[in-house]
Parts: structure tokens; sequence; C-alpha cells
């Protein structure tokens, strides 16, 4: 029997995709993981049939609006995973995913932070441009080997003194481009290996004395784009840097401050002030 033309048309457009892989591999000879890429594939549930020994899975720019992680039980050996630019809503953890390391789930449509239940192995979150209002107190108590938190382009008011308890592995810690007004003095006290900070682009106008626990050396401080009252925010970071200075360590402080630099002392090896009024004599 003659197959209508229509019909016939119909099918041979349909034959390259038959033999198509929808989420090809291979090898990353970075991190020597089996690496699947399935990004912009159009998906709305996460495939099934997906390599075994899977390492890193690309789930990006997909339609995967909400996403249980038993779905990724199979992949034993998964470590990275990338969920960004998905209109994701919900993520419903507590299955446990023992070797996952990197969880990105950037630029999405989060409102509140995933309970983050097994997975205790992650050491990078990345949560950047969510809608994200507020965190609790012990959020991240479920993660304790986080090294790297990205928080940034969220939209975080207030922060309770312990949202970062137990978090003692940390590292990077990115709060930029939030609406945070105030900061609580203790909000750092728990981050005994913290590097680099980033607060830029908030509203905040001070620092409580005391903020920079004593004695913690941060390589990098990022402080631009804040609507700083000097000399109040003096009583939060002069302190901080004359304690370096006693230590002989010297951080690298972006400050961007609008007035003049007043008795900020001169024990920062560099101090970059974008867009400030700040004059050179005063470093």
């Amino acid at each position: 029997m003659r197959l209508p033309a229509l019909v016939h048309l119909v099918l041979l457009a349909l034959l390259p995709l038959a033999g198509a892989e929808p989420c090809p591999s291979d090898m990353n000879h970075i991190k020597d993981l089996l690496e699947v890429n399935c990004t912009g594939q159009g998906l709305s549930t996460v495939p099934s049939a997906l390599p075994k020994d899977t390492g890193i899975l690309l789930l990006s720019a997909n339609h995967l609006a909400s996403v249980f992680t038993d779905a990724f039980l199979p992949l034993a050996a998964l470590q990275d995973l990338d969920l960004s630019d998905n209109g994701l809503v919900d993520l419903h953890t507590g299955p446990l995913l023992p070797s996952l390391k990197e969880l990105i789930l950037s630029r999405n449509a989060l409102r509140a932070l995933p309970t983050l239940q097994g997975l205790p192995a992650l050491t990078r979150l990345a949560l950047a441009h969510n809608h994200l209002q507020f965190l609790a107190p012990g959020a991240f108590h479920a993660v304790p080997q986080l090294q790297d938190l990205d928080l940034r382009g969220n939209q975080l008011r207030t922060l309770p003194p312990q949202a970062f308890a137990g978090l003692g592995d940390l590292k990077d810690l990115d709060l930029s481009d939030n609406v945070l007004e105030e900061l609580p003095q203790e909000l750092l006290q728990d981050l005994r290996k913290l590097e680099n900070l980033w607060l830029s682009g908030n509203r905040l106008q001070t620092l409580p004395t005391g903020f920079f626990p004593e004695g913690h050396f941060f390589p990098y401080v990022f402080l631009t784009e804040n609507p700083w009252h000097y000399p109040r925010v003096a009583t939060g970071v002069p302190g901080f840097l004359r304690a370096h200075g006693r230590a002989g360590t010297f951080p690298k402080i972006f400050l961007g401050f609008p007035e003049t630099c007043g008795g900020l002392p001169g024990c920062v090896r560099e101090l970059f002030l974008p867009g400030s009024l700040i004059p050179p004599p005063c470093l």
C-alpha cells in the first residue's frame, strides 16, 4: 500500500531525529568525569535514560519547573549538576546523593531555599538571580562541607545572625546585588575559613562594630555600590583593617566611600575605590 505523499514527507523529516542523541556525552578531561549535556533540549522532565556513570549533568536552559532529586538516584557517580535557567520553582531534596559536590540553581524562580537534605558532600551551591527574600537560621546546616555559596542578585533584605551557622569550611560568600539594609554583628562568626566576601550593590549604610571577626584574614572584601554613611561605617571597617595591620597581613578592600576617608588606617595592601571621591593621599 502506498502512503500518501504528505505522510511520506513527515516520516522522512522524522528519520534524522530518530537516530539523534538528545543528550550527547563526552569525557571531561579536567575533572576526569563523564559529562552529559542536555542543555537547551526543551525538557520538562529529567531524562530517565542517562548513562549510569554520568559524573557531570548539564540540564540548563530547559523547562524544568519542578525537580525531585530522586530522579538522580541511578547516577551514583554524579558530582556536578547544573539546573540553571529553567524557571525552576521547586527543588525537592531528600534522597541521598552522596557524591554530589556542585549544584547550580542560578537564574531560576526559587522563592524559598530548598531544604538541601541528602546532599552531605556539597561544596558549591549557586543560587544567584532567584527570588529569595529570606534565610532561616541554620539554613545550610544540611550541607556543612560547603565552600562556595553564591546568593547574589536575590531579594534578601535582612539576614538572621545564624544564617550561615555551621559553615566552617566556607571560603567564598557572595551576597552582592540584594537589598540588604543592615547586617547582624554575628553573621560571620562561624565562617572560620572565609576568604572572599561580596557585599556590593546593596543598601548598606553602615556595618556593626565587630562585624569582621578579630584576627581573621579576608584576602578580598567587596563593599562597593552601597549608600555608605561615612564615618559611621568606619565603626565596622577600620578596626578590621587595624587588626590586619598588627598581624602584618593586608587585605584588598573594595569600599567605594562617597566622602573623605577620615581616619582610615594605612594598612591596606590595595584599596580599590571605583567612583569614589577619596583622594590618594588618604591611603
